[in-house]
Formats: C-alpha cells, structure tokens, sequence
C-alpha cells in the first residue's frame, strides 16, 4: 500500500476539513453521529447511517489513499471525500463524510443510497462485455437501470448503451492532473438518453469517472486521490 507525502497531507487536511466548498461540508463536522438517509416522498424512514471521523483523519487518508476518492454531485451541492468501507470481490461499497453511499465494479457505479432518487442497481446484460467495451472504447451493450422513484416504487428501464474512444485527455484528481484515456457512453432507452464518462489510466483502470444516477440526482463523478 503506496503512501503519500507532506505537501499531499497537507492537501488532504485541506480536502478533509473543508468539503471542497461544498454546501454540505457542515455535515462533516457531525461524523461519528447517527446520520438520517435523505429521503424522497416515502413516509417511512430509512435505517440510519453512522459515519466514523477517524477514517477521515488526515493520517489515515495518507496511509492508505487507495481507500479514497472524492466525489461531487452538483445537483446536491456535494463535494467531498468518500471512503471505501466495503470490498468484497472487484465490488467497493463507499460511504462519505455526510453519509452518502455507492457501489462501484472496477470503477463502474452499480448503486446508491442516501441520495432521494437513488440508483438501486445498475448493469449489463453481460457485465463482463461492459467492462470490455469501456476499456476498448468501442462497441456496445444493454443496461438494465432499476431506480427508486420519489413514491418508493422500483423503475425499470432498458436501455442500448454505444461507447466511444475520445483519446487522451488531461483530468484533474484530487492531488494531481494526469493524461488518461477519455470513453464516453452514451445509453438511449425509451423516454431517455444519458452520458457517461470515463477516464482511464494506461492500465485500464478507471481512474476518474461521471456516471447516471437518476433525473433528480443527475451525475455523480468520483476521482482517485
């Protein structure tokens, strides 16, 4: 597990602190408490949330940066660190610092919890050939999108993703810019069309990304530290 120095630590601080500006950086300051999930129309309450400050700690971001992302959501106003709670096979499971949660395979988000709309599950036909044409760049695939309406009820829809190799792109991380390999997705389904991003390092590694989530929620992008 690769450490990272002073200057970074202190940008960290930096990040950890102050939320990026966010208008939910507030929020972090009460972590450690029981956070109530945001919630759409449903009368009913959903379980609550506990986050830990000390994983947000400065110290244990820098010992272990692999562990983190930053994640913005510009419809909720979200700008702010998230750490990966949850690893079970090539799936991660990331809480952030006001207790919002999400699911990522190999960097491609298969869910979310906290958000109102939330997205509860995402993928394809063939995960195996979604991976694949992301890293290839070309090609395409069908996704099942499943989404949590503001009524609580499940949505289904189907929808035809083509992927697209933009070539490479300067993209700004948490603690550095970096030249990656930009892919676009575009998914039209009956009533929709959306627009995902990805960037990816030499290796294929989804470095830095902007995916769907719902109507309400718009995108939520994620960079590595």
């Amino acid at each position: 597990m690769k450490k990272i120095g002073f200057w970074a630590t202190a940008a960290l601080m930096a990040l950890a602190g102050c939320g990026g500006g966010s208008p939910l950086a507030s929020v972090a300051q009460v972590a450690g408490k029981v956070l109530p999930l945001a919630m759409g129309d449903s009368d009913t309450p959903p379980p609550p949330v506990v986050v830990d400050p000390a994983v947000f700690q400065p110290e244990a971001i820098a010992a272990r940066p692999d562990d983190y992302v930053v994640v913005t959501v510009n419809a909720m106003g979200v700008n702010e660190m998230a750490h990966r709670q949850q690893l079970s096979g090539d799936r991660a499971t990331f809480i952030t610092q006001s207790g919002l949660q999400f699911t990522l395979q190999d960097g491609v988000l298969l869910s979310t919890r906290g958000f109102g709309a939330d997205l509860v599950t995402t993928g394809a036909i063939d995960p195996a050939a979604l991976q694949a044409v992301i890293r290839a760049g070309e090609g395409s695939t069908t996704r099942i999108v499943e989404r949590l309406t503001p009524q609580g009820q499940i949505e289904s829809q189907r929808f035809q993703c083509v992927f697209t190799a933009i070539g490479p792109e300067e993209v700004a991380l948490a603690l550095s810019t970096i030249t990656a390999n930009r892919v676009n997705e575009r998914c039209t389904g009956p009533q929709m069309i959306f627009d995902n991003i990805y960037w990816l390092e030499e290796s294929g590694k989804i470095a830095a990304a902007r995916q769907y989530v719902s109507p309400s929620v718009a995108y939520l992008r994620f960079n590595r530290l």
